[in-house]
């Protein structure tokens, strides 16, 4: 599996013509890729989980992704900003700020016309310093300016959304699925997560399924096969060593999971 990585800032214009070469092949994104779509439609898949991203929305690709393009139009034009791995811990955004019904969809937003406006003069200001030498000076501004594109983002998808207005529900979905992101190495039971939200596990099951369309058990397996894929593409760990990684007494407990999940084992992928 190639694997899309830098070690600086990039603000780009994309096309049919660059990305037609890469159709079908799968790719492991490392930083955060933020794309504006300007015109024309794309499809594919991220995380193994179908998108489709057109004219007036904004993609979001986080760390460790696996992506693949499987269409795009002749006219498709889109702005894309990168963030390179080594600068994610300095960018403010918090787990709190994250919006997760955003994330449930696969980080595909539609924007409303100013703000796609603000957005597309924000690039242009990044493009611009860009073009400038990359002092420790610049560094910073480019993290100011990329902290900006991000909370004017968060920020109108949380318009009207804030903590206080969501509900019982969203609010037992989102604490977790954020606990999920950290503990799904050491903890794969529900009944864990239940205890940890002071909820029944019967109760955590019916509300995540009602709200994300997804049980806990299923987003809980979901992560772990993700990140098992990432590290058997993306690393040259032997299975009992991604299996120690991933919280299994052995190997052949996570070979069984693996296969179950996916009709082959880890060598075989």
């Amino acid at each position: 599996m190639q694997k899309i990585e830098a070690d600086i800032f990039q603000a780009v214009t994309i096309n049919y013509d660059i990305l037609i070469h890469t159709a079908n092949t799968p790719f492991l994104i490392e930083g955060l890729f933020l794309i504006q779509g300007l015109k024309g439609i794309c499809t594919g898949t991220a995380n193994y989980e179908k998108i489709t991203f057109r004219e007036g929305e904004l993609c979001v690709l986080m760390p460790s992704s696996i992506v693949i393009l499987q269409m795009v139009q002749k006219d498709f034009l889109a702005r894309v900003l990168y963030v390179p791995p080594k600068y994610l811990p300095d960018l403010a955004l918090a787990a709190g700020d994250i919006d997760m019904r955003s994330i449930l969809k696969f980080n595909v937003l539609t924007l409303d016309p100013q703000l796609s406006e603000d957005l597309e003069h924000l690039h242009t200001i990044i493009l611009h310093q860009l073009e400038k030498p990359l002092t420790t000076y610049r560094i910073k501004l480019m993290l100011s300016l990329i902290n900006s594109y991000l909370f004017i983002i968060i920020g109108n998808v949380r318009s009207g959304s804030s903590e206080q207005h969501l509900s019982s529900k969203e609010r037992i979905t989102r604490d977790f699925l954020l606990r999920l992101m950290n503990d799904y190495r050491e903890h794969k039971s529900v009944d864990y997560y239940a205890k940890e939200l002071c909820v029944s596990s019967k109760h955590l099951s019916k509300v995540v399924k009602e709200v994300s369309n997804y049980t806990p058990q299923q987003w809980l397996n979901r992560s772990i096969l993700l990140e098992a894929k990432r590290l058997l593409a993306s690393t040259t760990l032997d299975v009992m060593e991604i299996a120690e990684k991933l919280g299994y007494s052995s190997s052949s407990t996570f070979t069984r999971f693996f296969k179950n999940a996916t009709g082959i084992t880890p060598l075989e992928f």
